[in-house]
């Protein structure tokens, strides 16, 4: 389920806060993360804000993206279904830190 991110906010029923994580399409590096927060809605499905630090312009304009949230024992990946990043521009890639927020779909756990 995807939703327009920056849309008004329902209550979510749990958050799930970290510091590293990446975008990533297939196997290469597109963006790195520094502090984000996944939350799940009934409406909305899951989302994504996070801050942008590193990208790849290339790489981050690709399809399909996905997020992955770095344990200290694997990761956990959800499929991006519509990134915005910064002033809610899709796909542009901005010089330095910025806010970004996703749409994401079901997540699962590679070890």
């Amino acid at each position: 389920m995807s939703s327009v991110p920056g849309a008004p906010q329902v209550k979510p029923q749990r958050y799930i806060r970290g510091v590293a994580g990446l975008i990533r399409w297939g196997h290469y590096r597109a963006g790195a993360i520094n502090g984000y927060t996944i939350w799940r809605t009934r409406t909305n499905g899951w989302q994504l804000q996070a801050t942008l630090v590193a990208a790849d312009r290339y790489n981050l304009k690709q399809q399909p993206l996905t997020f992955s949230a770095l344990l200290k024992k694997g990761q956990w990946i959800w499929p991006i279904d519509r990134l915005v990043i910064a002033d809610g521009r899709e796909a542009a890639v901005p010089s330095g830190p910025c806010p970004v927020r996703a749409a994401l779909g079901e997540p699962y756990r590679e070890k």
